[in-house]
């Protein structure tokens, strides 16, 4: 799988438009922000089990953002103390799952995304992990920790997310009783197809 993923993460242009393609629904774009855009950087990490490799995702516990209790990848907003946004990533993913993540593991990166609803713009880093760890999330951000299986790939659906006060269908994927969607169903959608594209052309 890291053999994989490093090739699918460093594709030439034309495979990397496919992936950007890939995304569900439109993806948002940095030019339409209404309001000063915060940075901030997530880690997307891949783990083998008995029968596929999954990517570890959270579910946020409850809080008056816009993003309490979602189902996410873990990371968080850039601070001043952290030297790029790759330090970033690897320090919110120790904080928030008790598990540090060495740099030089680190395969590369997705596209970033623009997310309106929280004016943040992520970069979102890919690692893969050679056993699941011992996770020990920090209990006042992580209400549980979740695998998205990789492969096989699983299938995008149409789901009912509640937005507010309203109750919609969305572009997302299940996983283990929970619905993945918005910022994360786009990341992991490019990821998913950076992996297609990779294990096709070897």
């Amino acid at each position: 799988m890291e053999r994989l993923l490093r090739r699918a993460l460093t594709a030439p242009d034309a495979v990397r438009q496919r992936r950007y393609a890939a995304a569900p629904g439109n993806r948002p774009q940095r030019a339409s922000a209404t309001r000063p855009v915060r940075q901030a950087a997530v880690l997307l990490a891949l783990v083998p089990d008995a029968a596929h490799w999954s990517a570890v995702l959270m579910e946020r516990t409850p809080y008056p953002g816009v993003h309490g209790g979602q189902i996410s990848i873990p990371g968080g907003e850039v601070e001043p103390g952290d030297p790029d946004r790759l330090a970033t990533a690897l320090r919110e993913f120790e904080e928030e799952m008790g598990v540090a993540v060495p740099r030089d593991q680190v395969l590369g990166q997705l596209t970033p995304l623009f997310i309106p609803p929280s004016g943040f713009e992520v970069d979102a880093f890919v690692v893969v992990l050679p056993q699941e760890p011992v996770w020990t999330p920090d209990p006042r951000e992580v209400a549980a920790v979740l695998r998205l299986p990789v492969l096989p790939r699983p299938s995008l659906q149409r789901m009912p997310v509640a937005v507010g006060k309203a109750r919609m269908h969305v572009p997302a994927y299940p996983c283990a009783g929970h619905v993945v969607w918005g910022a994360t169903a786009i990341l992991i959608t490019e990821l998913f197809e950076a992996v297609d594209w990779a294990r096709a052309s070897t």
